[in-house]
């Protein structure tokens, strides 16, 4: 899985300069993927928003026996002193990679933040405790994925937590 995300993280660097809001197709990519909105580039460089980075695999999470499990084998936590409304914000590369973090500052960490900027097949909010996820949204002004977007990471969730863990999740569409 480190393999693919690497190989993304590398393809992300090609990636970067895509402009617009339509989807974007890649031969490499799994999933068809959505740049960042031109707008929000721009105000991510003036408002100096912090691109993770090879950090961004901290921010890597997995699924395992029904749960979502950070880079470190714990259980994920969307609670944090930093957090508005206990969400964490998470993305999804082109490959089905998860990336989340609690840390979501409004000034300065975005759902860019996590993909450095390029592009993803989809971006939303979570509220998990322990690892258990309670609520999924595809909630974020800067990719505004699309229904599909969210179908193909619901598709993902559900194949790694599995239909029992999935069942009790409140999951709100808010995208287009």
């Amino acid at each position: 899985m480190r393999i693919l995300a690497l190989f993304g993280l590398f393809l992300t660097g090609f990636q970067t300069g895509l402009a617009g809001e339509n989807d974007q197709k890649c031969e490499y990519f799994l999933y068809d993927v959505k740049p960042l909105c031109e707008i929000y580039r721009l105000l991510d460089d003036e408002n100096e928003v912090r691109y993770f980075g090879m950090e961004r695999f901290d921010k890597q999470v997995f699924f395992k026996d029904g749960k979502i499990i950070d880079a470190n084998g714990q259980g994920f936590n969307s609670y944090s002193i930093s957090m508005l409304n206990f969400r964490a914000i998470w993305v999804m590369d082109g490959f089905g990679n998860f990336f989340a973090t609690n840390e979501q500052l409004k000034e300065y960490i975005h759902h860019s933040s996590l993909i450095n900027g390029g592009p993803v097949a989809a971006a939303g909010e979570m509220v998990c405790w322990r690892g258990k996820l309670k609520y999924l949204n595809d909630s974020s002004g800067h990719y505004a994925p699309r229904r599909r977007n969210f179908d193909n990471a619901l598709r993902e969730f559900r194949d790694g937590l599995g239909d029992e863990a999935m069942s009790t999740v409140r999951i709100e569409r808010l995208g287009r």
